[in-house]
């Protein structure tokens, strides 16, 4: 009995464990879904910033910054920027939903919402790891409370996402401890465009619908006349 009890907890052990640094509490998968998943998102290195807005992101201790975005409806995209907000690297990736980002030191965490998985990847861009995050309360939290939220306090430095126009975020700020401000990342000539798209939309939207009840006005004034 003793033995079978070992037994368990040597496999419970194995199964289920924490990686250090994501946050989450995690669940190891098998060698044929790393496989696939890793042939599904087909991550890539970058050496171009992205200009989108903010999803998510993430600082580490020696202040380097991850940014994500998904600037497509099947793309992720994450930059990585030293502490003065210069671009470093980045990342692309397949991802059809939400996802999160994590340092634990020069580790990136990614989480793949929609999924339940976590990639750990390097600053080359190997994955050295796959697991999956348990649907407990306690990761539940730790995603909406930190992972998704807007803001991090790093070493006394206080970083948030904000908008400035539209709900998506388009700004990093960074603030220090004498409350003096730094923009580390602005989308804000982006995002202005988006909105400049949508208005010159319902502007042509509103004009062809005023030209085409126009026309549809004469068509039964003459069709009257004519009678």
């Amino acid at each position: 009995m003793l033995l079978l009890f070992r037994f368990l907890i040597t496999c419970l052990c194995f199964f289920t464990f924490n990686i250090s640094g994501s946050g989450f509490s995690t669940t190891a998968v098998d060698e044929e879904l790393k496989e696939r998943f890793t042939a599904n998102i087909d991550l890539k290195l970058t050496d171009e910033p992205a200009t989108s807005t903010i999803q998510c992101f993430d600082v580490n201790e020696e202040g380097v910054i991850a940014l994500g975005y998904t600037p497509g409806s099947s793309l992720g995209v994450i930059s990585v920027y030293s502490s003065d907000g210069t671009f470093k690297y980045g990342y692309e990736f397949g991802c059809s939903g939400l996802f999160g980002v994590k340092w634990d030191k020069e580790i990136l965490n990614i989480y793949f919402v929609r999924s339940d998985l976590l990639v750990s990847v390097t600053s080359s861009g190997e994955i050295t790891n796959i697991s999956e995050v348990e649907n407990t309360i306690e990761n539940n939290s730790y995603y909406n409370n930190f992972i998704s939220a807007t803001n991090r306090n790093v070493n006394n430095m206080d970083y948030e996402m904000r908008n400035i126009f539209l709900s998506s975020y388009s700004q990093l700020v960074l603030k220090d401890g004498n409350g003096k401000e730094m923009v580390l990342y602005n989308a804000q000539t982006s995002q202005l465009v988006q909105i400049g798209i949508v208005i010159i939309g319902a502007i042509v939207f509103v004009v062809v619908l005023l030209i085409a009840g126009f026309y549809h006005k004469e068509n039964i004034e003459s069709d009257t006349a004519k009678k």
